[in-house]
């Protein structure tokens, strides 16, 4: 349809089957965490906007957004991915707020520590104020951004430097699987983070 709505999930048990969004206008929002998670669940977004409200979390597994479709969190809504990331359509996600240069409030992890989750897709990214664990494909930052897990830039994908890089995590592995060097900008590690990197990457302010 094309009024709002608002998706609540107030203890119950939630559907295990895959979840479709497939609005010709409108917005549906969450008011709660959604936990669409079962095993083989999946979460397509076709048409019109998921929104995660100010502080939602989706977790499910493959995730796919369409062509005009949008995914929407500008706040502290974070997404844990049991699966991977298509995206032909548009991600938006905005950690503290509509700002830049805020804090990275907005985490995006794997639901299995140290199993890769790739995005892929022709869509756009609007990213800022982000804490990324665990994830690899094209990425282009707008302000600073944390990782705490390994960063693989998958061959066909791309780095767009944005604020600073900051690498967190105990140790860490960044590699690029292209032939063309890839820009990561301004890098910080924390002090007891051990970073190896491989292949065509310089660093750069």
């Amino acid at each position: 349809g094309t009024a709002n709505q608002t998706y609540t999930d107030s203890g119950g048990n939630e559907p295990d089957g895959d979840i479709t969004i497939n609005k010709s206008a409108g917005t549906v929002t969450l008011a709660s965490n959604a936990d669409w998670n079962a095993t083989n669940q999946n979460l397509f977004i076709s048409a019109g906007t998921l929104d995660q409200g100010a502080s939602y979390t989706i977790s499910t597994g493959n995730l796919t957004v369409r062509a005009g479709a949008t995914l929407q969190s500008i706040g502290t809504g974070g997404l844990t991915l049991a699966g991977n990331v298509t995206n032909d359509g548009l991600i938006n996600l905005n950690g503290s707020g509509t700002a830049c240069g805020e804090v990275d409030a907005i985490s995006v992890t794997s639901s299995v520590s140290g199993t890769q989750r790739t995005w892929s897709g022709s869509g756009g990214y609007t990213l800022y104020d982000l804490t990324v664990q665990d994830q690899g494909g094209t990425i282009t930052t707008f302000s600073s951004t944390n990782v705490s897990g390994n960063l693989a830039i998958s061959s066909g994908a791309t780095f767009t430097k944005g604020g600073t890089l900051t690498l967190d995590g105990t140790t860490q592995n960044v590699s690029d699987a292209n032939s063309t060097t890839q820009d990561l900008g301004d890098v910080a590690t924390s002090g007891t983070t051990a970073v190896t990197m491989t292949n065509n990457l310089k660093v750069t302010s």
